[in-house]
């Protein structure tokens, strides 16, 4: 309440103690401190109004974030074309000899309940890894094959919050991850001509998982995501497992730090890709 505002009874004292002069007086200070009040009470439902329209504006737009990122991956497992596949073991101390080149990128858009992301990955790996040819009477001629292959993985992603605290949250997802990948292989036997061997296999595996955050401290955040997918649709079984530290830089980045694995079986029509992806990840996240 307006401290310049007088109780009613103290007015009817001052206007039965004077003149008629003074209680017009009085009647006038009444008048303008009602007004007052009134003008306080407007201000107060306007300010209100303002603050429900701002948190409503807030909730109905869109906040996006972009995050290139290097995934220092090493890859283990299985890799053929044309019915022919060889063992790969390149640790992720090996990426600057074997892979020749690696790109990453994740992009986010969330309002309220309901975020959309879609996560980039290229990898090109060379390598030069030992191969058996099966002769008759069960023995074997050692060789090696000179591997060459290139894959491209997005993955389109819907998500739904399902927990929400000041601290974190917990969102459901849904969505597909796309392969692009192409193998060649150079066969090389002693006393055997060189056999080449190509296959470019594209396939579309529905994925479901989960992500969690939470904050440690006001600059510490904590994230883990992870997601199962293929079910035969597209390859046999896929799953992802991430894990990242995010340290807030300004008001909307964030540096990240991180380890990311990443598993497909895929073996149709003679090709095969049945590998596991793991490394550190290093990004920096950019609000827009």
């Amino acid at each position: 309440m307006n401290s310049r505002r007088y109780p009613t009874a103290l007015l009817l004292s001052l206007s039965l103690a004077s003149c008629v002069a003074f209680s017009g007086a009085a009647h006038a200070q009444t008048a303008t401190t009602t007004s007052a009040t009134a003008s306080t009470s407007a201000t107060t439902t306007t300010t209100t109004s303002a603050t429900t329209t701002t948190s409503a504006k807030a909730e109905s737009e869109w906040t996006q974030s972009l995050t290139p990122y290097l995934w220092l991956s090493g890859i283990k497992g299985d890799i053929g074309a044309k019915d022919r596949k060889v063992s790969v073991d390149a640790k992720f101390t090996d990426i600057f000899s074997k892979i020749k080149f690696a790109g990453m990128l994740s992009y986010e858009a969330h309002r309220a309940k309901i975020s959309y992301l879609i996560d980039l990955v290229y990898t090109d790996l060379k390598d030069d890894v030992p191969f058996n040819v099966p002769l008759p009477g069960g023995t074997v001629k050692p060789g090696h094959a000179e591997l060459k292959s290139n894959a491209w993985i997005i993955s389109p992603v819907a998500a739904y919050r399902v927990a929400e605290s000041e601290r974190g949250f917990t969102d459901v997802t849904a969505g597909a991850r796309l392969w692009f990948q192409e193998t060649q292989l150079k066969l090389k036997v002693g006393g055997f001509p060189d056999q080449s061997k190509k296959s470019n296999p594209n396939w579309i595996d529905p994925i479901i998982g989960a992500r969690s955050r939470i904050a440690l401290s006001p600059k510490w955040t904590a994230s883990v995501l992870g997601d199962i997918g293929g079910f035969g649709i597209g390859s046999k079984f896929t799953w992802q497992l991430v894990g990242a530290f995010h340290l807030k830089v300004g008001e909307r980045n964030s540096a990240v730090i991180g380890y990311r694995t990443l598993d497909v079986d895929y073996r149709k029509g003679g090709s095969t890709y049945n590998v596991n992806q793991y490394g550190p990840v290093l990004g920096f996240t950019f609000g827009l």
